[in-house]
């Protein structure tokens, strides 16, 4: 399957409340595409925690340093951490 259909696949599968199966798809494509954000959010998506969910957020920003979907979302977790 093309890393396209599988990002597809695993957006359809998120959305519909299969997180677990979209987070192996995704996987799959940030391994493949590394600078692939638009992978890299939908996983936060698709994390179980907020520190896993974090740490995808920081992945995202190593790839594509000037996401700023990835800062906005890493800001709004710190912001939450301390409030």
């Amino acid at each position: 399957m093309a890393t396209s259909e599988k990002l597809i696949q695993a957006i359809s599968l998120v959305k519909s409340g299969k997180k677990e199966e979209a987070r192996a798809l995704l996987l799959e494509v940030v391994w493949d595409e590394p600078q692939n954000e638009n992978a890299w959010l939908w996983l936060v998506e698709a994390m179980p925690d907020n520190a896993q969910r974090v740490r995808a957020l920081e992945e995202c920003l190593r790839h594509n340093p000037q996401s700023q979907r990835a800062k906005t979302g890493l800001e709004a977790f710190h912001k939450h951490q301390v409030d």
